[in-house]
């Protein structure tokens, strides 16, 4: 059908986000067995007949669907029939550790993985993700014998309660460098930042861990929770920042390979969190495609990094940090050029030569309505695909984050290069690594003045407690074929000019 011809375009030159999208459709009709979603997914398929002359690629959207849902049926049938707490014996091994305090105590987070347990009554349950709470310091470079009680909480997520953790065989993990490597970093800020709650928002933005309630709760008042949450913004920083450092010094072609080690040790560090994922995937992508002189298609890799996460732990399908993740990142993927070029009417871009005929102040000018309209493009896309999955979860969205959301993570980035330079002067030259963190404490503290005191004036909140999951599914199909239709008709469709560099690290 030639009205439906958009959708085929789109699939044409992003398979892999179709075969991704049918896969996410069969773990969510397994996990939740809706009849919505049958329905939607019917649906989508029968769109999809319509529009698509490549009936392989029909084929290959419905063998991901089915695969996913017997890859479930298979391995994950078990975890979705705990109800009720489970006693038995597990062989536990440890994915990360994290320091918490309660009352002034100090204890350990140990998530990971119940490789296989046995119930009392002789039931055997594999994979089970976990985590669990203890006073006592364990190595993670040990699997342990554990007995104890599975207890389910939410969204097939379970707590393990136990007190007899035993060693059984020495494993190769890197959980317990991790930690002490982050605790390394977190003594490094307190003794260069002068300012305690500076150090401790440094020490989020780069490890991704936050100790801290009060700064959570400052952050997600104003609708900036997911600045403080290591997604790609924070490795787009990272990698923009020794690409521009390292392009100084080396050629392009040993550049990419020093990024993609430099990336990989920094995923590492970081963990296996995952919007963390999604970006070393969509990077080491970029990154490849590069050596290999080969046009990268940043849709494709966020499908491709979407199947092997599900394959990794269909569970996080459930989890409002997949969500957020891949959601706001196709947002940006998809809508943001077709919004840049509308905003284009109003604040023009002009061609190279006539930027170069531009004296020091024009191009001042420009370039920070540049930045303006880039900003205010990716906050409208972002936002008109997550409003109703906020609103779905939290009930409430301040209306600051859509000022805040403009100008604070250009501040957070600036911050964030400057503990890259501090940490680097450190050990290269330590007074000037001295001034530069001197710098970056009060920087920081302006950063969190902004936030911790916003204008009461203007502090409000949109508010909405009835929203229905169905609506939302609903929304975020209408708004979808609306863009892919924009894209077509305005021919902005896979053209990479439009999108600026930065989106192919998000």
């Amino acid at each position: 059908m030639k009205n439906l011809k958009f959708i085929a375009d789109f699939f044409y030159f992003y398979p892999s986000l179709l075969y991704a999208l049918f896969f996410l459709l069969g773990i969510s009709n397994y996990l939740l067995d809706s009849f919505f979603l049958y329905l939607i997914s019917a649906l989508i398929f029968l769109l999809l007949i319509f529009s698509l002359k490549n009936k392989v690629k029909l084929f290959l959207a419905a063998f991901f669907y089915f695969f996913a849902f017997a890859y479930l049926l298979f391995f994950y049938s078990d975890i979705k029939n705990i109800k009720e707490p489970i006693q038995g014996v597990g062989y536990f091994k440890i994915s990360s550790i994290k320091e918490s305090y309660s009352f002034n105590r100090r204890y350990y987070i140990y998530s990971g993985i119940l490789k296989t347990f046995e119930s009392d009554n002789k039931r055997q349950i594999k994979n089970i993700k976990t985590s669990i709470f203890s006073k006592k310091k364990f190595q993670s470079n040990f699997l342990y014998k554990a007995k104890g009680t599975l207890i389910p909480t939410e969204n097939f997520q379970f707590q393990f309660r136990t007190n007899n953790l035993k060693k059984v065989k020495p494993i190769k993990n890197f959980a317990h460098q991790r930690f002490y490597l982050k605790k390394s970093f977190e003594s490094f800020l307190k003794k260069s930042i002068f300012d305690k709650a500076s150090a401790n928002f440094l020490h989020t933005l780069i490890t991704g861990e936050n100790r801290s309630n009060f700064l959570s709760f400052s952050f997600s008042k104003i609708g900036l929770q997911h600045v403080l949450a290591i997604s790609g913004f924070h490795f787009g920083i990272f990698t923009l920042f020794f690409s521009y450092f390292l392009n100084l010094f080396f050629s392009k072609k040993l550049v990419i390979y020093i990024l993609i080690f430099l990336v990989s040790l920094y995923f590492l560090f970081i963990g296996p969190i995952i919007s963390v994922q999604r970006a070393f995937m969509m990077i080491q992508m970029a990154l490849f495609a590069m050596i290999m002189n080969r046009r990268y298609f940043a849709l494709n890799a966020l499908g491709i990094s979407l199947i092997v996460i599900l394959l990794i732990d269909p569970i996080n399908i459930i989890k409002l940090g997949f969500q957020l993740s891949y959601l706001s990142t196709f947002a940006i993927l998809l809508a943001f050029p077709t919004i840049s070029k509308a905003i284009s009417k109003v604040l023009k871009k002009r061609d190279i030569e006539e930027i170069n005929d531009l004296n020091i102040q024009s191009k001042i000018g420009y370039r920070l309505l540049t930045y303006i309209r880039d900003g205010i493009s990716l906050l409208v896309a972002v936002n008109i695909f997550i409003l109703p999955v906020i609103l779905y979860h939290f009930h409430k969205l301040s209306c600051l984050s859509f000022i805040y959301n403009l100008f604070i993570p250009f501040l957070v980035g600036i911050s964030m290069v400057l503990v890259i330079f501090g940490f680097i002067f450190h050990f290269i030259l330590p007074p000037l690594g001295f001034c530069i963190n001197y710098i970056n404490t009060y920087f920081t503290k302006f950063i969190l003045k902004l936030i911790t005191y916003p204008p009461a004036k203007i502090e409000f909140y949109l508010r909405y407690k009835n929203l229905s999951f169905e609506f939302v599914i609903i929304y975020l199909g209408i708004i979808t074929i609306s863009f892919l239709m924009l894209r077509y008709y305005l021919k902005v469709f896979h053209s990479p000019e439009n999108t600026p560099e930065y989106c192919n690290y998000l």
